[in-house]
């Protein structure tokens, strides 16, 4: 059961990180960003 958390919490971990670079990808390019609330 550990395991199984420690594996979704790292997946969470990736897209989190890929989101934010994506959006200071975008803030950087001044183009469309992800909004603050969802």
């Amino acid at each position: 059961m550990r395991e199984i958390l420690l594996f979704i919490l790292t997946v969470w971990n990736i897209i989190v990180f890929a989101v934010y670079a994506v959006d200071k990808r975008r803030a950087q390019r001044h183009a469309w960003r992800v909004p603050e609330k969802l």
